[in-house]
């Protein structure tokens, strides 16, 4: 901050710890544009909205690891970070009448709600880091929504953190309407989109909070081929251009050993025709249509995708570390975001087994139908996924094969032994008394 922010800041500061009261109109008025500047979801709410909360919160100073909110316990008010940064942890191997959470509370954290006093002496204990938040963000809102007021994450400060505290007769003045439909609207989408068919309804919450709804403006991009894989993201409207570079996949992914593009044959052809006799043949600069050639390879347009397209789906159901294609914007474009962190603790969650095997089915089901395509099956990455494929679902029959024949001998066997060899004790005395029945019949008759 400069000196001028920073005695501006103070003045915020200074206001929003008197008695709501003591604030006058004209203290209010005056830093209301600072708030609707910093604070995301202000920009979306009416000035009188905004007011009311700036005149009714709170201020609350907090140390680094002061725990803020802690998983599972009832919540009455919401904040918003004014200086510093906080670290979102959850828990998603436990849920709130576990017994171990009881345990675990009662082990280090005081009985007094909201105290500054709890530290965080082992982050690990709290759960998988998610995702940190600094200044501008909000967080609490949720346990507010919903009826039973349970937090959903631990929140730790990483330094110290000043905050505007919201109460809950502020928020259901102001806020809870808002928020309420955003998060109905979430939820919503998590119900409908088919990824999340089959998880139970507690980690689909989870999810529906962690969404975060992002615009992209005409020619931004969504993803970028090469970098790093970070999240989910589902388009709800706009539109974007696909494309690809197959020079590149070899290097992305040489565990998967694509053919590196040659380009030995066309230079020969060049280098033919720069010195043929052929006077109807154009002579051309040795390398131009090498060039032509790579630069054609570099962009292969493949489609334009709409609301309903998950990118990122391909990447983890074939367990890709980076993205394989560029998609950029061709309009205004609005998706939700389901980030790296929180979509790989879901997925991985004991609570939900089937989670990555899901996503590597619809990945697979999907990649099948492109490469229907005649543009998508001429991408050399796209022919090895779909080989692998069909190789692991020959390997699969001939496993199931191999198994049904070994339950039909045994079957067999088992039936060929009963005609042979008694089953039980008495039946195997019966047998003996026969035989020396038989064997005494017999002697009979030679004496005979």
């Amino acid at each position: 901050m400069s000196i001028t922010s920073d005695i501006f800041y103070d003045k915020i500061v200074t206001s929003i710890k008197k008695p709501p009261n003591e604030r006058t109109i004209d203290e209010i008025e005056e830093i209301c544009p600072w708030f609707v500047g910093k604070v995301k979801f202000f920009s979306n709410l009416k000035s009188d909205i905004v007011k009311d909360i700036i005149k009714n919160c709170e201020f609350s100073e907090r140390e680094t690891d002061d725990i803020i909110i802690r998983q599972f316990e009832e919540g009455d008010c919401f904040y918003i970070i004014l200086s510093g940064q906080v670290s979102i942890y959850v828990n998603t191997e436990l849920v709130h009448d576990d017994q171990e959470v009881v345990h675990q509370q009662d082990e280090f954290v005081p009985a007094v709600k909201h105290s500054v006093e709890r530290k965080a002496t082992n982050r690990e204990k709290c759960g998988n880091y998610v995702i940190s938040f600094g200044t501008g963000a909000s967080f609490g809102e949720l346990a507010l929504i919903n009826k039973d007021c349970i937090r959903n994450a631990t929140v730790i400060a990483d330094r110290k953190t000043h905050l505007a505290v919201i109460n809950r007769a502020t928020y259901n003045r102001s806020l809870k309407d808002v928020h309420e439909a955003d998060f109905k609207k979430r939820t919503e989408f998590i119900n409908k989109c088919p990824l999340f068919n089959g998880w139970i309804q507690s980690l689909k919450k989870q999810a529906a909070m962690s969404l975060v709804q992002t615009d992209f403006p005409f020619e931004a991009n969504l993803v970028r081929q090469e970098e790093p894989v970070n999240g989910l993201l589902f388009i709800i409207s706009g539109q974007a251009q696909v494309s690809v570079d197959i020079l590149k996949h070899p290097k992305q992914y040489p565990n998967l050993k694509l053919a590196a593009y040659s380009v030995t044959s066309t230079y020969m052809d060049d280098h033919k025709l720069i010195h043929t006799e052929n006077p109807n043949y154009p002579v051309r600069r040795m390398g131009y249509i090498v060039n032509e050639r790579r630069s054609a390879l570099k962009k292969i347009d493949l489609c334009i995708i709409g609301p309903g397209t998950i990118l990122g789906e391909f990447e983890y159901g074939f367990n890709l570390k980076t993205y394989m294609q560029t998609a950029i914007c061709i309009e205004p474009t609005s998706a939700y975001i389901l980030g790296g962190r929180n979509f790989e603790r879901l997925i991985q969650s004991r609570r939900n087994p089937d989670g990555s095997k899901q996503i590597r089915e619809i990945a697979e089901r999907n990649i099948l139908y492109r490469i229907n395509r005649p543009i998508d099956s001429k991408i050399p990455l796209f022919r090895c996924l779909v080989k692998q494929i069909y190789e692991a679902n020959l390997q699969l029959q001939e496993e199931q094969r191999e198994k049904a024949l070994a339950n039909r001998n045994k079957i067999k066997s088992e039936r060929t032994k009963g005609l042979f060899e008694p089953t039980s004790r008495n039946q195997r005395q019966q047998q003996q008394e026969r035989m020396k029945g038989s064997n005494k019949s017999l002697l009979q008759q030679v004496n005979f």
